[in-house]
């Protein structure tokens, strides 16, 4: 990638996006994940039991995807 079109996209918009395209590229598995476990807790009112297995596979399978480690493409 050149190095002048990384400082241009890095250097446009305000200064708070910068922060919270940051946050969300750090965090967001995390966030995504702890608001599935959440489902779990949703008292719903019609078919309690699939939606409540479903909130744990989903919960189980993005903490299975956040303890994998990262390999980089190169």
């Amino acid at each position: 990638m050149d190095f002048q079109i990384y400082k241009a996209v890095n250097a446009a918009g305000p200064a708070f996006l910068h922060q919270v395209f940051r946050l969300l590229a750090n965090d967001l598995a995390a966030v995504i994940a702890v608001l599935v476990a959440l489902l779990f807790l949703f008292p719903w009112r019609t078919r309690r039991v699939p939606r409540r297995r479903a909130a744990v596979a989903a919960t189980a399978a993005a903490g299975l995807a956040l303890l994998m480690p990262s390999r980089s493409p190169i």
